[in-house]
């Protein structure tokens, strides 16, 4: 049940961040849409094998691009970056091209684990470092989020993926939220 929760979340925030006009919530929307269609597809009322097409096409969306979209999203708003609509979708291209890469090289395992890896860099830089845009509590929020990924990274490592990208998504809902908020308000 918690995984249709999670999804229907994430389908929400997609929906919102859709419905802005800049064009980091509309890559936050992408982002937050695959990993719905992920987490919906995980619950039992449908409960994909892992080893279905569309199963292993969501999870390889998700992982290697949705987080590094959104990790960029956390930049974006942290440094007030004015990006093109473009530039988004020629990230997006890049980072496909990326995965692909990695997949024939077999290093795919290695790459996903500096994705996280960057992740948690880029919140506890925003938290730290890039504080023009972030109030002292959603800093403190980053903080705690990028210390907490760092933990479990740690602490599982390469041994538990599965619950380092599920800790890995709590995040990025989380954050998201921060900016989806910070910009309604």
């Amino acid at each position: 049940m918690l995984p249709i929760i999670f999804g229907f979340a994430f389908a929400w925030l997609a929906y919102t961040c859709w419905q802005s006009q800049v064009p980091s919530n509309k890559t936050a929307a992408l982002a937050s849409l695959f990993i719905a269609l992920q987490q919906i597809t995980h619950a039992p009322l449908i409960n994909l094998s892992a080893d279905h097409a569309g199963m292993l096409m969501l999870s390889n969306s998700v992982s290697y691009i949705s987080l590094p979209l959104i990790a960029l999203v956390v930049l974006h708003f942290s440094l007030a970056w004015q990006w093109q609509t473009a530039t988004w979708g020629r990230i997006f291209l890049g980072l496909a091209a990326l995965f692909e890469l990695g997949r024939r090289t077999g290093l795919n395992a290695d790459y996903l684990i500096v994705i996280i890896g960057l992740w948690i860099a880029v919140l506890v830089v925003s938290a730290g470092l890039l504080s023009q845009q972030w109030s002292n509590s959603q800093r403190v929020i980053l903080g705690i989020c990028g210390l907490y990924s760092a933990w479990v990274l740690y602490s599982y490592g390469p041994y538990n993926m599965d619950y380092v990208l599920s800790v890995t998504q709590v995040t990025a809902f989380i954050i998201l939220l921060i900016i989806y908020r910070r910009q309604s308000t």
